[in-house]
């Protein structure tokens, strides 16, 4: 391996541990895991609140800030307003799968909502530690 790749993966495996070098992002079996036991919920927007989560990497916090007017179905990307950075306003667009979307639209009505400009919350508050936890 020359000292370039070397460097890349030195960064990336950084980039995986905090400071105190604990793991930061799941593997693939937790992440099947975590999908596996979302799947199994009876509230449909528990199931699209961890299917937003894994496949954008966003924050818990930013997953429940998302409204219809968040999701860009022509461009298939889910807009997140960057919430650790409160003094600089940021947002960045996250490309998903159709699989995706076409979850937040069966359960959420994206389509509707956009069309009356109606703002609801892909899942609420009182439910987001009962799936993380």
């Amino acid at each position: 391996m020359n000292k370039l790749n070397l460097k890349n993966s030195e960064q990336n495996m950084n980039e995986l541990f905090t400071s105190s070098g604990k793991r930061k992002y799941l593997t693939q079996d937790e992440t099947t895991r975590f999908l596996e036991i979302a799947n199994i919920q009876e509230r449909a927007e528990l199931r699209t609140f961890c299917l937003v989560l894994v496949y954008t990497g966003c924050r818990p916090s930013e997953a429940l800030a998302l409204t219809a007017e968040n999701i860009d179905l022509s461009e298939k990307t889910i807009i997140f307003k960057t919430l650790k950075q409160r003094d600089n306003v940021r947002f960045r667009a996250v490309p998903v799968p159709d699989s995706v979307l076409n979850a937040l639209e069966l359960v959420h009505g994206i389509r509707k909502a956009q069309r009356v400009q109606k703002k609801p919350r892909i899942c609420s508050r009182g439910s987001e530690h009962k799936l993380i936890n």
